[in-house]
């Protein structure tokens, strides 16, 4: 990355932040607001542990589902 802004930008986006959040991460690091900013990405990575763990959920329903249908033959 040709600077620290770019890199931060781009790890942002990797970890799935809307553009919303990307420009208020920004905002709260060039404020230098860094308590807060750590508080909004650990509520960004809640959010994405809550949706993996749903997604866990609806896998493992699945799993069974296929498992009693293959008893089933």
């Amino acid at each position: 990355y040709k600077d620290e802004k770019s890199c931060f930008i781009n790890n942002l986006i990797d970890a799935g932040c809307s553009n919303d959040l990307i420009n208020k991460c920004q905002m709260l690091k060039e404020q230098n607001k860094m308590d807060e900013l750590i508080m909004t990405l650990t509520n960004h990575k809640k959010n994405l542990l809550a949706i993996m763990h749903t997604s866990t959920e609806r896998i493992d329903c699945l799993d069974y589902l296929i498992c009693k249908i293959r008893k089933e033959m």
